[in-house]
């Protein structure tokens, strides 16, 4: 998940692995190459499933991306704002 590297997403069969773990195994990703784990909000449920059955379906993870740069985006926001730097 470096930049300049290209990311691929592949969405493991409901058989294979439930939910929990295909999460676990993102966020291991994530944080292997230094950034937090996310946690979808359950608000945003409907969407994020809607993006994985699209990727699954079409091979376009780029909506199962944006949701996972969004609520970095979000994560590192609210860690910045518990620093006190989310004023600079």
């Amino acid at each position: 998940m470096r930049p300049g590297r290209e990311t691929r997403v592949t969405l493991l069969s409901r058989r294979m692995f439930n939910g929990r773990t295909a999460r676990l195994l993102l966020n291991l990703e994530l944080m292997k190459n230094g950034y937090p784990p996310v946690v979808f909000e359950l608000k945003r449920k409907s969407e994020y499933y809607s993006a994985l059955d699209k990727a699954h379906t079409t091979g376009d993870a780029d909506g199962f991306l944006q949701l996972v740069l969004e609520d970095l985006n979000r994560i590192f926001y609210l860690y910045f704002r518990v620093l006190g730097l989310d004023g600079m």
